[in-house]
């Protein structure tokens, strides 16, 4: 699901015995400001923590930290 420019839904599977996600991600606007807000539900607690002993939190920080470097070049 895609409500432009306020949110998208949409679901992900990194293959093999990892269960589907849903995501969702809305966008919301505060003057020149955006803020990006991402939820993920995964189908159990079990899930979600096996998730989270991957590692996979530093990867997520990582990554909006290198789009906020990247969206502060282009303003």
């Amino acid at each position: 699901e895609i409500v432009r420019p306020e949110r998208y839904v949409g679901t992900e599977r990194w293959g093999g015995d990892w269960p589907e996600t849903l995501h969702t991600v809305t966008f919301t606007q505060h003057g020149d400001t955006t803020t990006v807000t991402q939820v993920v539900r995964y189908p159990s607690k079990d899930a979600r923590d096996a998730a989270l002993a991957t590692g996979m939190m530093s990867g997520v920080e990582r990554s909006f930290d290198l789009l906020d470097a990247l969206l502060a070049k282009v303003r």
